[in-house]
């Protein structure tokens, strides 16, 4: 599926399997129904037994790292602000870039990428806050603009 969401929340909740072997028809056990039909109890008893360990680890399944590295590289490529941020931003507490500038540079590279569906304002703050970057009004040339610390435009994007 596909995942435009960029909180924590939504990709906690991803476990990603990766099948890194496909069977063909000459492959093809077409006995595993009745295999697998003598081997009920001693499946029973394995999922129990995964159950009650799930039960005393106080309810955690410990994902392997495999599908944890899996999740990983999942979101990166489902990350519809990861070109953006690469190309066009930088990541510095050093750096303050007006709210108004950092939008209209990201609706600039939608436009220009020819994306139609950009990222709404709320899931786009929740993105920057995620990688540190903190939103307050700073004064600038005698007004208070609201601005985004930690977040700057490349030397080429920015007047700032």
């Amino acid at each position: 599926p596909i995942i435009t969401e960029t909180a924590d929340a939504i990709w906690d909740r991803v476990h990603l399997l990766r099948w890194n072997r496909q069977f063909d028809e000459a492959e093809r056990d077409i006995a595993l129904p009745d295999k697998l039909r003598k081997e009920y109890s001693g499946i029973l008893n394995w999922l129990i037994k995964g159950c009650i360990r799930w039960q005393e680890s106080e309810r955690k399944i410990i994902r392997p790292n495999s599908v944890m590295q899996a999740g990983i590289e999942y979101r990166a490529e489902s990350d519809p602000l990861e070109d953006f941020m690469a190309t066009k931003c930088e990541l510095n507490a050093r750096f303050t870039t007006t709210v108004k500038t950092i939008k209209e540079a990201y609706k600039d590279w939608c436009g220009y990428e020819n994306i139609k569906d950009m990222v709404s304002t709320r899931n786009f703050n929740d993105y920057l806050r995620e990688r540190g970057c903190v939103m307050k009004p700073i004064r600038l040339d005698g007004k208070v603009a609201k601005c985004w610390v930690g977040i700057g435009l490349q030397e080429n994007e920015s007047d700032l």
